[in-house]
This record gives structure tokens, sequence and C-alpha cells, in this order.
């Protein structure tokens, strides 16, 4: 996916200057007459470009957090979409030449699903006009979104320790469950996940985090695409047994039913703010439409709003149960060097 993202001031405020006109001209200029000569992007800027992207790959070992992470997906779902960088890999990036590079930008042009967004004091029917004058991008087939396979998973848990110079341990687990973006359940288990970890009222932050102080952070977050839920930790690397296994007793705790109302209120009451704040600026409401509308077209915020308030802690009890470790991860540091 690639963005194009432009902001400018409402004509209304600045009489006769016609600047919306100048953004459509600016627009067009950069998506349909880049810096090409003879079918080749220019060699200079391509190089340029491309240690610019292999700087921003490389950039993912100086951040532990990350770099364990990416090591764990790459463990758990090796060649799929959940393990790949949106920068690729600097294999990848050192075989682009500014021959293939432009290929690429015709087929993109030619061929990829685009959508256009406009949001503002505007008028509909003179944006439609202006989009087909400055934006004369050729019809092509609407085209299906991409739907990620469900993963067999063999019943089996995976520990991996790997080490580094770093001095404090970063912990990831990651769990399978079939319930992912575009499964009826999706809005359960986003309730189920903000009660796991998701938030600040959730269990692994007031018990790993707070009662036992066994983490610096202790938080999950729900990979919707892919079906999975995993959970981060920054522990001392020797409290890696214990972590594991009072992490693990939260998600019990969730899969017996022991999640109260409170949480669940707390849950939703957070959810709906952070959609809702999405109204604050116009770039958030892009992204929030642009996300749920391959759920439903006619997408707002307050329709996932009555779908939050209407989970239940049953379905709390039930999403807890479709969620199954896969992977324990462990980046430390490395022993002594004299020793």
């Amino acid at each position: 996916m690639v963005s194009l993202y432009t902001e400018c001031v409402n004509d209304d405020f600045f009489a006769g200057e016609d600047i919306f006109k100048q953004l459509w001209q600016l627009i067009r200029s950069v998506v349909f007459d880049p810096n090409v000569t003879d079918k080749a992007f220019d060699p200079d800027v391509t190089e340029r470009e491309k240690r610019n992207v292999r700087d921003r790959i490389r950039s993912i070992y100086d951040d532990k957090t990350r770099f364990a992470q990416k090591r764990m997906l790459e463990i758990m779902r090796p060649n799929h979409p959940a393990s790949i960088s949106a920068y690729g890999t600097e294999t990848a990036v050192s075989e682009i030449t500014s021959e293939s590079l432009y290929a690429t930008y015709e087929d993109m042009m030619n061929n990829d699903l685009i959508d256009i967004y406009v949001v503002g004091d505007i008028d509909e029917n003179d944006i439609i006009e202006q989009i087909k004058q400055f934006l004369p991008f050729a019809a092509r087939d609407a085209a299906k979104q991409n739907e990620f396979l469900d993963v067999k998973v063999s019943g089996s848990v995976n520990t991996v320790r790997e080490k580094q110079d770093m001095k404090q341990g970063k912990l990831h687990l990651g769990f399978h469950t079939p319930v992912s973006f575009h499964h009826p359940d999706y809005h359960k288990m986003q309730i189920t996940n903000g009660v796991f970890g998701g938030f600040a009222h959730s269990k692994l932050f007031m018990n790993v985090r707070e009662k036992e102080s066994m983490a610096y952070y202790a938080n999950s977050a729900f990979a919707s695409h892919y079906g999975i839920v995993y959970v981060t930790a920054g522990i001392d690397a020797d409290l890696e047994e214990k972590a594991v296994k009072l992490i693990l007793e939260q998600l019990t705790a969730l899969q017996n039913g022991e999640s109260t109302e409170v949480e669940l209120s707390q849950t939703v009451a957070l959810l709906e703010n952070s959609i809702l704040s999405a109204n604050d600026s116009a770039r958030s409401q892009i992204e929030i439409f642009d996300q749920y509308k391959e759920l439903d077209e006619n997408f707002t915020a307050e329709r996932l709003i009555e779908k939050w308030e209407s989970v239940t802690l049953e379905d709390i009890k039930e999403m807890a149960n479709t969620i199954q470790l896969e992977i324990v991860y462990l980046l430390s540091g490395k022993e002594d060097v004299s020793e």
C-alpha cells in the first residue's frame, strides 16, 4: 500500500487564490509526471532512496523491542506477510534498478486499486469533477483485498532464546487465533485483547507489571489480519520462566471466565474514545474509514461502538479459549565478555 497525503487551508480564508486547485496540480505533477528519462527514474535519486530504505531496515537492530518482535514473527510465520517488513530486505533493495523501479511504478499506475479520499468543507460534486480533471486514472477492474489463509498450528510450543549486547530482556509470546479481521467475532476479540493486555487496566498490566513488578512493561496486541495475538514484556532475563508463567495465568483466567464487568466497561470506553477521537483530524478519519470499509462500505463509528457494547463476559471467555500459544521468544544480553 502506497499512500499520498496532502493538506491545505480552506480556500474561503484566501479569496481569489484557489489554493485547492494548486494542490490538485501538485498532486497531478507528482503522480503523473515523475522525474523519468527513457523509462527509468533518475539513477542518483534512485540510489539515494535505496540507501534511505537500507538505513531504515538496519535501524531496527538498534531498537531491541522491534527487533525481538521481528525475530519472533520470522520464526512464527516464516515467508508470510506477517513477518515481512514493508521496507523489504537489504538484498531485495540492492537488486532494484532505475528501470525496474519505473516498471513497478507503471504497473502500480495502470493496475493497482486506488482509493481517493477528500475530507473538509467541500462540495462533493465539485470534488468529483476536480478528480476527473486532475487525476485521470485509467479505468480498472475492482480488485479483491488480500485474504490470508488460515495457518495450521501444530499444538506444540516453540521456545527460542537469542542474545545480543543489551541489558534488558525482551520477552515476546506469539499466539494464534482463528478469529481475524473478516471473522464475524472480530469485534469480540478486540474487546478480549483489551481486557487481556491492551490497556493500563488490563490483566497483564495490573498483574505482571504493577502487582508483581516483574516487567518494565507488559502488554498485548491483536494483529487481526493474520490471526495473531502477541504479548511483549521487558524483563530481567533470569525471570523468564516466572514471567511466562504469570502471563499465561492471565490468559487462563480469561479462559476460565474470570473477567469483570469493570474490565469490560473500561475496555469498551477506551475503544470508543479511540475511534471517536479520530474525528479530531481529517487524516485520522480517512485512516479509520479506509480500515473498516472492508467490513462495511457504509461504516460508521457508531455501528462499531454498538457491536463493542454488545460484547458480554461470556463472549470474552469464548474468545480467550480460541487463543493458543505458539512461541516463546526471549532476546537477552550476552554473558560478560571477560568470562
